[in-house]
């Protein structure tokens, strides 16, 4: 989905207490953040809840950052995360953009990297497609 709903926004908040990088954010937080990009979730067809998440940040016309790709923690390792990032790499706004960047634990690289992501030039794990 392509918005999220005030029941999305709960359990999100579920979802960002299970990252080391968004587990302190708060309601209000994340109510601004998802006012202020394109939003991305993955939901259960069955009950519609939300398993999944990310966002991207973008201009609207050059660039974007992906942020935010989580799946829930029991839900690891069925290949949600690559129909989160084929949401985003689909997404008829994003698909306008020249350049999508990420930044990642290096042990995130590889999969990132199946999607067409490159390491950048200075060695950091920062990520980018040039389309």
């Amino acid at each position: 989905v392509y918005e999220l709903s005030d029941k999305h926004l709960e359990q999100l908040m579920g979802l960002l207490q299970q990252t080391w990088w968004a587990e302190t954010r708060s309601k209000s937080q994340a109510k601004t953040i998802l006012a202020t990009c394109y939003p991305i979730g993955l939901v259960r067809q069955n009950t519609g809840t939300l398993v999944g998440f990310s966002r991207v940040l973008s201009d609207g016309v050059k660039y974007g950052l992906i942020c935010d790709v989580v799946v829930d923690q029991s839900l690891r390792g069925l290949g949600l995360g690559k129909k989160i990032m084929h949401a985003i790499l689909s997404h008829p706004e994003l698909q306008k953009l020249p350049v999508l960047d990420l930044h990642c634990m290096p042990d995130m690289k590889d999969f990132y990297e199946n999607f067409g992501f490159s390491q950048d030039f200075s060695g950091q794990i920062s990520m980018r497609l040039n389309r």
